[in-house]
């Protein structure tokens, strides 16, 4: 059961999993640093436990305006203050 749910769901899309698909990609994810999801992971627990604090299950409306009036000004500070 196993063997045929890997064959049906991920053998048939192995160029978006596998490292060894992706050439162009992998260049490009070494280039900057990543190459595993920790980015991605790390970035989560940040908006959960700095941004979002105690709010849990909140409408979409809610959740837009936080990310647009407090987490993309950090966001964009950091990318300026990286590239200076």
């Amino acid at each position: 059961a196993l063997q045929a749910y890997f064959d049906r769901e991920y053998l048939p899309k192995k160029e978006k999993w596998s490292n060894a698909w992706r050439q162009l990609h992998i260049l490009f994810q070494f280039r900057n640093g990543i190459n595993t999801n920790n980015h991605v992971e790390l970035w989560h627990r940040t908006l959960k436990e700095t941004y979002l604090g105690k709010l849990r299950r909140q409408r979409a409306d809610v959740l837009v305006h936080i990310l647009w009036e407090n987490v993309l000004p950090d966001v964009l500070t950091s990318h300026v203050q990286a590239r200076l």
